[in-house]
């Protein structure tokens, strides 16, 4: 595990590492900035030690961020006797471990870098066994899934597969929350009857039902998910998950368009594009379907993603087609 200090004053690292190097890994950053990039390219470091006033972004900011992008990484502040104040600010703002004044010497940094690693290891161990436990109740979703529709859980792997493979194509992570909202976004259907559900695999359900289905099937998931602590966002994604782009549709609730949560808007075409497949729609119908409702049920961006995932075996007609849809899409 690594320590990175933050200063801006290149004499102050060097003495630094110095007197801690033998005990620890020690990497130092002259600003918030460069320190972020350093602590976006290396996931081995379990403690931030900052100076307060730094030209730029200053400690605050920067520890901040820190918490909410590397919320498990332990913070420490060094501050000056005049900056009390912005202390306290810090200790709100960027949940700091310890705050420690200048002149600081080298026994006091040192008890504070140890106890801010063994904050580090607890809430590792502890996201470790919340991780494995939330693993298994999503295993025994799924299970019950399969069990009650096999049929139905066909598609729960390439919803999976597709979400992933849009996140990456938009350069977007596909948090775990995402995975587990693709995982178990159909766990609704067993609360249908099997007539319902085979009309709706098989495509023969009546006009505009098999919308009003889906969105029942999405609240009904939603509810059940939302009974396990912890995964109240997977119930949100789920929720929303077939909620129309401009705003119309269920959940009957004014969002639309990037205020539904993005993993709401990429499961929608996972599913809706996975669906269709299973009913037989040729890649090309699929896709230009799909292409048809960006930006009224479905966001642009997602489906802007979708054509370099499918790829489909088209004439040149219909290449031609779903590029001059994309371009009118553009053109809105």
């Amino acid at each position: 595990m690594k320590v990175l200090i933050v200063d801006d004053d290149e004499k102050v690292l060097t003495s630094l590492r110095r007197i801690l190097g033998d005990d620890f890994d020690i990497e130092v950053a002259t600003g918030g900035e460069v320190a972020l990039r350093k602590l976006d390219a290396d996931d081995q470091f379990a403690v931030v030690v900052s100076d307060l006033s730094m030209p730029g972004m200053d400690g605050i900011t920067f520890l901040k961020r820190v918490s909410e992008l590397y919320p498990a990484i332990s913070r420490i502040m060094l501050t000056g006797h005049s900056e009390i104040d912005k202390a306290i600010e810090a200790i709100e703002k960027g949940r700091v471990l310890r705050f420690l004044m200048k002149p600081c010497n080298s026994e006091v940094l040192s008890a504070a870098l140890k106890a801010g690693m063994k904050q580090y290891r607890l809430i590792n161990a502890e996201k470790d066994i919340f991780d494995r436990t939330i693993l298994g109740s999503v295993d025994i979703l799924t299970e019950i899934i399969s069990l009650a529709d096999p049929i139905g859980f066909s598609d729960i792997p390439r919803i999976k597969t597709l979400t992933s493979q849009i996140c990456a194509v938009m350069g977007q992570q596909c948090t775990a929350e995402i995975k587990i909202a693709a995982s178990v976004c159909l766990i609704g259907a067993v609360t249908f009857p099997h007539s319902i559900l085979t009309r709706l695999r098989l495509g023969t359900a009546e006009p505009g039902s098999s919308d009003k289905v889906l969105a029942s099937i999405a609240d009904a998931s939603s509810r059940l998910i939302r009974k396990v602590p912890r995964l109240e966002p997977v119930a949100d994604i789920i929720k929303y998950h077939f909620k129309n782009y401009d705003g119309s549709g269920l959940p009957d609730e004014p969002i639309k368009g990037e205020a539904i949560p993005f993993g709401s808007r990429v499961l929608r075409v996972a599913t809706v594009y996975t669906l269709n497949e299973s009913q037989g729609v040729s890649r090309h119908a699929n896709l230009n379907e799909i292409l048809a409702g960006s930006g009224k049920l479905f966001d642009p961006k997602v489906v802007k993603s979708l054509p370099v995932i499918v790829k489909p075996v088209v004439t040149e007609k219909e290449h031609q087609e779903v590029k001059l849809q994309l371009k009118f899409n553009e053109l809105e």
